[in-house]
């Protein structure tokens, strides 16, 4: 028996250009309200041998759901969100005009790294991008956010996300499992690890903060789940493990507004936030716990005033090495026992503790 949507495709016109995002924009009229929304859509055009990707991204599952979830997008921003009329598939061509910079053929690479892309697992399963967020996707389904804070970056949900994965990880081991502190160590190391060989390849992308790192997952309070909308933290509930571990979880949950993963907002300002990125230099176990913390606050005090100028756009690595430079050069009263590592030289920066004097 012949679908609806099937029967529809039929009037598409094979010369069109951009045919199969014409096709998909009619599976996804029924597709984002019944069943697995895009997943099954996905499902819909592999079996008709359509696929966005060429040569050997061809049927690349995560690049094909990546199309479909801008289309997604772009139909929410075309709409009164949950209240208004969606475009329809006579729309296309204006809709296509309108949402172009979330369609076009290169789109992706706004969003994903080539080696990233074409790893057998991401062309298997769905990945997320590994550069930035995805289009409104950091906000409550029925009110996104206007304005963005600057200094949240193009990926406000990573580490939201993976802190939420750390905090469910814990929930899920025996309670004579890891301790805590060394469950957090472990995390933190994965992810200044993970942080540091994307910005071998991709320099723009956001540097490793402990400080940033560690916030989210006192957020999460590593192993709680959140209460509701006006929960100023993730606080137990009586959700399930297993509901807990479900695969869009944290995406449903931020789309409620039950995350908020700008909550950052009520202990830092956004100077403060970005500059927290900016220092990453808490010299890992060379300084006491209790007085890490204060000498922190005491770094980003300082540095605040020099990052200022660049008004929430992270700059290139040139222009953070001078101003890293001047920070060195102009506050010995932090960093008198601090020494220049070798890597300075390639404008990466970390330190060593030297011995006292």
């Amino acid at each position: 028996m012949t679908s609806r949507n099937d029967a529809r495709l039929w009037h598409v016109k094979a010369v069109d250009g951009n045919l199969l995002l014409r096709i998909a924009f009619i599976y996804l009229d029924e597709g984002l309200w019944e069943g697995n929304g895009v997943f099954d859509v996905v499902e819909k055009l592999h079996a008709h041998g359509w696929s966005f990707g060429e040569g050997e991204l061809r049927f690349n599952r995560t690049l094909d759901i990546f199309y479909l979830a801008q289309l997604a997008a772009a139909i929410y921003r075309s709409s009164a969100q949950l209240t208004g009329a969606f475009p329809s598939p006579s729309d296309f061509p204006a809709f296509y005009a309108a949402h172009a910079d979330l369609l076009h053929p290169a789109a992706w690479r706004a969003y994903y790294t080539p080696a990233f892309l074409a790893h057998p697992t991401t062309a298997r399963f769905y990945r997320l991008p590994n550069l930035r967020d995805l289009p409104d996707s950091s906000s409550p389904l029925g009110a996104p956010r206007p304005n963005l804070p600057a200094a949240a970056g193009p990926h406000a949900t990573k580490l939201p996300r993976w802190a939420y994965g750390v905090a469910r990880t814990r929930r899920r081991q025996p309670p004579s499992s890891l301790p805590r502190g060394t469950l957090t160590r472990l995390a933190l190391r994965t992810l200044e690890a993970t942080t540091a060989r994307l910005r071998a390849t991709h320099p723009g992308a956001q540097p490793y903060s402990e400080t940033q790192a560690r916030f989210w997952l006192e957020h999460m309070t590593l192993g709680d789940l959140p209460a509701g909308p006006s929960a100023g933290s993730c606080s137990t509930t009586t959700t399930t493990t297993k509901e807990a571990w479900g695969p869009n979880r944290f995406g449903v949950l931020v789309a409620q507004g039950r995350i908020d993963v700008f909550a950052w907002e009520e202990r830092y300002s956004a100077r403060l936030w970005e500059a927290s990125a900016a220092v990453g230099m808490a010299g890992k176990g060379r300084i006491a716990e209790d007085r890490a913390g204060r000498w922190l606050r005491e770094v980003l005090a300082v540095v605040e005033p020099y990052v200022r100028m660049w008004e929430g756009v992270w700059p290139g690595t040139e222009e953070r090495g001078e101003v890293l430079r001047r920070i060195l050069a102009e506050n010995g009263q932090l960093f008198a026992r601090w020494q220049v590592s070798p890597r300075l030289k390639e404008k990466e920066f970390s330190f060593e503790l030297g011995a006292r004097e």
